[in-house]
């Protein structure tokens, strides 16, 4: 079954006629929309618009230590490539902001922002507390 989530109707401006009404948004994801696990992402800004990658680490199985010591390089391969406008980047980065800090919050983690949890992250990582790819 599909989910659907209704926005704010979008105020519409006939130009014929100077009247506005309201035309509602309905958002439907469909069943058969592939979930993908994403570990890293990069955006590339082309001008009005932007698109934005997303890439899943190809973790090597590693038996022996002498896999790991003739190891070069790990892929990351691209599973979803997406292009947004500006309003919808602008959108998007409030979104993400504000579900990683109640993230933060629900999860009793020391930091109130994302920026402070990179710092939080890199510190620990110096001290030798932890390893930020997990």
């Amino acid at each position: 079954m599909a989910n659907k989530k209704d926005n704010k109707p979008l105020a519409s401006q006939a130009k014929s006629k100077k009247t506005v009404r309201e035309i509602k948004i309905t958002q439907t994801i469909p069943d058969d929309v592939k979930l993908q696990y994403a570990d890293s992402m990069a955006i590339k800004s082309l001008g009005e618009v932007f698109q934005l990658y997303f890439f899943q680490t190809q973790q090597p199985i590693i038996l022996t230590p002498e896999i790991l010591s003739k190891l070069k390089s790990v892929e990351q391969k691209a599973v979803a490539s997406l292009v947004i406008t500006p309003v919808t980047m602008a959108n998007t980065i409030e979104a993400l902001e504000s579900n990683f800090a109640n993230f933060l919050s629900n999860n009793g983690l020391e930091a109130s922002n994302y920026k402070e949890f990179l710092a939080l992250i890199k510190n620990n990582e110096k001290d030798g507390k932890i390893d930020s790819n997990g």
